[in-house]
């Protein structure tokens, strides 16, 4: 999980699999990203991945729930007064909105 401008505000869930999916902030030229991947009890396990974009307050602390074989990921939007989510399937595969960083 190693990178440019971590700010922190992280959430980790269990996967199936016993890897986990782990969520943060880091800084970005427009503001913050919050930033997926997947890791293993090896450590870093696959390419990391955009799942929202905002300012380090407006995308306030990610929250992650399990449900069956996806894991959603949750956060605050711009000005704190909306939910943004997103659904990350088993293994963590892209998901739409998502892109690599």
């Amino acid at each position: 999980m190693n990178g440019a401008g971590p700010v922190g505000h992280v959430a980790v869930a269990i996967l199936e699999d016993g890897s986990a999916l782990a969520v943060w902030q880091r800084e970005s030229s427009s503001g913050a990203d919050l930033v997926a991947q997947r890791v293993t009890d090896r450590g870093s396990d696959g390419p990391r991945f955009i799942v929202g974009q905002g300012n380090v307050r407006g995308l306030g602390y990610p929250r992650l729930q399990r449900f069956g074989n996806s894991t959603l990921v949750c956060w605050s939007g711009k000005d704190g007064k909306e939910v943004k989510t997103v659904n990350c399937a088993a293994g963590f595969h892209n998901t739409a909105g998502s892109r690599r960083t």
